[in-house]
């Protein structure tokens, strides 16, 4: 069957191999392009993910402060308190949809308090939560391509 369209193809005229190459070539960068977004979108969200759920909880206020932003980073602090990540997650979800190759996004925590977490201040924590996740990141972006694959 694929030598006979191989055949099939090379019987074309030049101007129709030419344009049928094309739209093969066209149609294939269009699903590179597409692919690399989802896996942009996934691994963002999947390091987001595991930030929160490394978070350490006390009242919520910290885990309800992770935020996603694309663009710029957040300059100011949220008043929600998110004991399970649940809201913070949702957010994120969203957000990252709207991500895409050439942008940058901002995974952060503007809690004052925020640095003495990371470095060990909470028993839930005491390796913090960015330091750990940036050392998963690899296997983050593995699992995000796989996820696409």
């Amino acid at each position: 069957m694929e030598c006979q369209r191989v055949s099939l193809w090379l019987e074309m005229p030049d101007e129709e191999r030419i344009m049928n190459f094309e739209d093969i070539i066209n149609q294939w960068v269009e699903e590179v392009e597409v692919k690399t977004e989802d896996i942009l979108q996934t691994s963002t969200y999947l390091i987001g993910k595991e930030v929160v759920t490394l978070s350490p909880v006390d009242t919520g206020l910290f885990k309800g402060n992770w935020q996603l932003t694309i663009g710029a980073p957040t300059d100011h602090s949220l008043v929600r308190y998110d004991k399970d990540g649940t809201q913070v997650l949702s957010d994120m979800s969203r957000v990252v949809r709207t991500f895409t190759p050439g942008q940058i996004a901002y995974i952060q925590n503007t809690v004052e308090y925020g640095y003495d977490l990371e470095y060990g201040s909470s028993n839930q924590a005491p390796d913090g939560m960015v330091r750990i996740t940036e050392a998963k990141f690899q296997m983050i972006v593995d699992q995000a391509i796989r996820l696409h694959s």
